[in-house]
Formats: structure tokens, C-alpha cells, sequence
């Protein structure tokens, strides 16, 4: 994974695939959790599909390649992005919470 911090407020998710059905698939819970994330990251994100890729597709944000595949449910993608989005921004977002509630 990438270490470099991100200072902008615009974060771009880059979904790779051949647009078929799981391409599309993902990029359309993709589009179902944006607000989601941009709410918890105070951040806005631009979700790009490229359709140069293969069946299986692959997600990255800020060219961090993040996984490939079709995650079981729109959870475990959230819990994959926040992963990455943590890495990238500097903000663990999750820890600060947990640590709030302690």
C-alpha cells in the first residue's frame, strides 16, 4: 500500500474492468457509498470507470491499487476503501472514533 498522504480534498476511485456485469456491479455500489465516505472523510470523491481491463475488475483510489474481484456485500467494500482511505489521507478516521468511545 501506498504511504504518501493526500492534501486534497478530492480523492479519485478508479474502477478497472471490461464493463460487463461485474463491472458494473461494483462501479454501482460504488456510486451507493460515495456519500457515505465523503460524509465520514469530509472529502469528495470522483468515481472513473475504465472499461480497459478484464472481467474481474480491479479497484484502485489514487492509483493505490486497493483489491480485485466482486467483494461478498457493499460492506466489505466500505471496509476495503476506509482501509486504503485511511492510508492515503493520514486520517484513521476509524481509530479516532474508537478512541472517542473509550
Amino acid at each position: 500500500m501506498c504511504k504518501r498522504k493526500i492534501k486534497s480534498s478530492r480523492i479519485y476511485i478508479k474502477v478497472v474492468g471490461d464493463g460487463g456485469y461485474w463491472h458494473r456491479t461494483v462501479k454501482d455500489w460504488m456510486l451507493y457509498i460515495k456519500d457515505l465516505l465523503e460524509d465520514e472523510y469530509e472529502i469528495k470523491i470522483a468515481v472513473i470507470e475504465d472499461t480497459s481491463g478484464d472481467e474481474i475488475p480491479e479497484v484502485y483510489v489514487e492509483e493505490v491499487f486497493v483489491f480485485k474481484g466482486v467483494p461478498g456485500e457493499e460492506g466489505y467494500l466500505i471496509e476495503l476503501l476506509k482501509k486504503t482511505l485511511d492510508k492515503i489521507t493520514g486520517n484513521n478516521v476509524n481509530e479516532e472514533k474508537s478512541a472517542k468511545t473509550n
